[in-house]
């Protein structure tokens, strides 16, 4: 009889694919926008307490994972911003 441990091993953890993308609009009052991702072109929606690094603003690029939201739409989440606009470098 041929031990099989496989079934009793745990399964592993995976991250999450991780995406790039710019912050295409912005409403801090509300604290959501949209973000257009470089991989697929799609906006995704974007809740400001998904960011842990900097107050997100428009034109920021972020990378991000996507998550189903309880709607099961397609959400961003753990946002890190990557790069800042121009005008905020000066």
């Amino acid at each position: 009889m041929e031990n099989n441990n496989t079934e009793n091993k745990k399964k592993k953890w995976e991250r999450p694919p991780r995406y790039m993308g710019v912050i295409r609009s912005l409403n801090l009052q509300r604290g959501f926008g949209f973000v257009q991702c470089y991989d697929d072109g799609e906006s995704y929606f974007c809740h400001i307490s998904q960011f842990r690094d900097d107050i997100p603003e428009r034109g920021m690029v972020i990378e991000f994972a996507l998550h189903t939201n309880k709607d099961g739409k397609q959400c961003c989440s753990n946002c890190l911003v990557v790069e800042v606009p121009e005008k905020r470098r000066k």
